[in-house]
């Protein structure tokens, strides 16, 4: 069983309740659990995770040095900000 379906029963959860979460089908919760994890955008892989009850971090390593990535979403602007900012540069 893929990992992020392991969560998901760990946690008492059937894919029709994580579908509703997500605002999608049980058929593509199917789809993100048999996709595997290094695939997957980080976006779903938050989002899914945040429909189970769990959380992430994401971390870049240069070298011997480790620091902390944000992971924005559709609710936060994140991508929105990110795209005027380009938006900007380019101009």
């Amino acid at each position: 069983m893929a990992k992020l379906a392991e969560l998901r029963t760990s946690r008492g959860m059937t894919q029709h309740q994580v579908a509703r979460l997500l605002g999608t089908s049980q058929s593509r919760v199917s789809v993100i659990e048999s996709t595997p994890i290094d695939r997957l955008l980080i976006g779903t892989i938050q989002r899914y995770l945040r429909a189970v009850g769990a959380d992430m971090s994401v971390y870049v390593l240069i070298g011997d040095q480790t620091f902390p990535v944000h992971v924005g979403d559709e609710q936060d602007g994140w991508p929105d900000a990110a795209r005027h900012r380009a938006a900007e540069v380019q101009a």
